[in-house]
């Protein structure tokens, strides 16, 4: 092997990594060998909400618990701010616009004591397997971690 091939070679490896791991996110991470997927995937808690007024809402989420499966499946259990048993809502995430978003959708249950709309669009912000950071459009920002 000459060293115009071993050159070529290591070009094109540079390139393939720098489009599959550059940083996505605002926050990162810069390099993750987990798929966006992956990443989502499992049981995540609310560990701070702040609104745009920089008010801490943490306290309305803590007995919230977001469950999302690998095959775009969620559930969404949480205790009414109205009282009464824990809801558990089901419905779909997914990635939307270039990944760049991440959504729920058609939650079935009652969500008469849950914050969010049954179809609900956040930017993410950074998605590690330990962080994931979103901000809804009103610009609360929510930060998970997992459960």
């Amino acid at each position: 092997m000459n060293i115009q091939q071993i050159l070529t070679g290591l070009a094109l490896s540079y390139i393939l990594l720098a489009s599959i791991s550059c940083k996505k996110y605002q926050y990162g991470p810069y390099f993750s060998i987990n798929s966006k997927a992956q990443r989502i995937e499992g049981s995540w808690k609310i560990d701070s909400a702040i609104t745009r007024f920089g008010t801490d809402i943490k306290d309305t989420f803590t007995s919230y618990l977001f469950t999302f499966e690998a095959d775009g499946e969620t559930a969404i259990a949480f205790l009414p701010v109205s009282g009464g048993g824990p809801e558990t809502l089901l419905g779909e995430w997914s990635l939307e616009e270039e990944k760049d978003l991440f959504a729920w959708k058609d939650l079935s249950g009652d969500t008469l004591g849950f914050y969010f709309n049954r179809n609900e669009s956040f930017d993410i912000l950074r998605l590690s397997r330990q962080e994931f950071w979103l901000a809804d459009k009103d610009n609360t920002f929510l930060y998970f971690s997992p459960e």
